[in-house]
């Protein structure tokens, strides 16, 4: 019996992301996150998607950079 080669799904993989931030930019989102700043704002603020603003949160997260917080991405 020859087995089927099941189709993969790259995650991300059609959109477009700018995945990379300054050091500025990583500083202005730490500050904005412990002052409570929304998702929604730190993206303007940063001039991102919400998409890449949340990577971000991801990334600083895993990295314990950044805290939990009790409204989690939609701030205080």
């Amino acid at each position: 019996m020859i087995a089927r080669q099941e189709q993969t799904h790259m995650l991300l993989d059609d959109l477009d992301i700018d995945w990379t931030f300054t050091t500025s930019e990583v500083k202005t989102f730490r500050e904005m996150w412990r002052d409570g700043a929304g998702l929604d704002t730190i993206a303007t603020e940063l001039g991102r998607s919400q998409l890449e603003a949340t990577l971000l949160v991801i990334e600083q997260a895993e990295l314990g950079e950044i805290e939990q917080r009790q409204h989690g991405v939609y701030g205080s």
